[in-house]
């Protein structure tokens, strides 16, 4: 059994959500608005998410990957591989 951190947690949220504000994050993890900022910040530093609008329309969501990785044959269709984002 693995405990996920709470930047952890965020990131998975973000990720299911498509995009979120700091406010959604507040209300779902119910902790400070610099302690979201401070995970957001390190998320951004690590090339996971991207941030965008302007204030106060500003929306955090995860970074597309244009690595192979993220990509996954599922099946064929006439001869051709059908290929799925991860």
């Amino acid at each position: 059994m693995s405990l996920m951190s709470t930047r952890e947690k965020v990131f998975d949220y973000i990720k299911e959500r498509k995009r979120v504000t700091v406010g959604e994050l507040v209300d779902s993890f119910n902790i400070s608005r610099w302690a979201i900022y401070k995970h957001l910040n390190t998320l951004i530093k690590e090339d996971k998410i991207t941030k965008t609008g302007k204030p106060p329309r500003v929306f955090y969501l995860v970074k597309k990957s244009e690595k192979k990785e993220d990509f996954v044959i599922t099946g064929s269709f006439k001869g051709f591989d059908v290929i799925s984002e991860v």
